[in-house]
């Protein structure tokens, strides 16, 4: 008898818990999970700016420059000084189209399929950033000459994460948007 009596004190605590946070989500805007998503998703892709996407360093054995493409600019690091190259205009521009799309995305919050639309097109221009990321270190591949290999850098890591970000704020804008529809042929 005594673990009945302390189930079902644990399952009104849960139930009282779930009552309370379904009231103060739903008095609320239901876009919040979604638009914490798209903030950190905007983080990242502000960082972008500051960290390197992708180094070209020269083989093991062989001495050379190395070299930093970050989304803002190229640069040259010869010994232990980094030198600017050039700046990435279609990288930066490019971020800055994903940022404004996500900044659209959030003020949209009441046209939640407009907002679905915008993730769309935000996962589309992310994919053109990452492209157009391996391009250039193609291009710097080829200006540097030499054998160089290509490894990853930190903003490689803040591009997937806002993918994944996108993705999760798309599926809970789709969630909301299905129990939104519900409601209403309810009524």
């Amino acid at each position: 008898m005594p673990n009945l009596v302390a189930f079902n004190k644990v399952f009104f605590i849960n139930r009282l818990i779930d009552i309370f946070v379904l009231q103060i989500h739903n008095q609320y805007m239901i876009q919040r999970i979604q638009t914490l998503f798209l903030l950190l998703a905007i983080v990242c892709s502000g960082l972008l700016l500051f960290f390197p996407s992708l180094m070209q360093v020269p083989k093991a054995g062989i001495t050379g420059d190395s070299y930093s493409i970050s989304v803002l600019k190229t640069e040259v690091i010869s010994g232990g000084i980094s030198k600017a190259l050039m700046t990435n205009w279609p990288l930066l521009i490019t971020n800055a189209v994903i940022i404004l799309l996500y900044i659209l995305t959030i003020i949209g919050f009441r046209k939640r399929l407009q907002q679905v639309k915008l993730c769309n097109f935000t996962l589309l221009f992310q994919t053109g950033l990452i492209l157009l990321l391996l391009y250039q270190g193609a291009s710097v591949a080829k200006i540097a000459g030499g054998d160089y290999t290509a490894s990853p850098g930190l903003g490689v890591a803040f591009i997937s994460l806002s993918i994944l970000l996108v993705f999760a704020a798309r599926y809970y804008i789709l969630k909301d948007e299905a129990l939104v529809r519900s409601a209403d042929r309810l009524r």
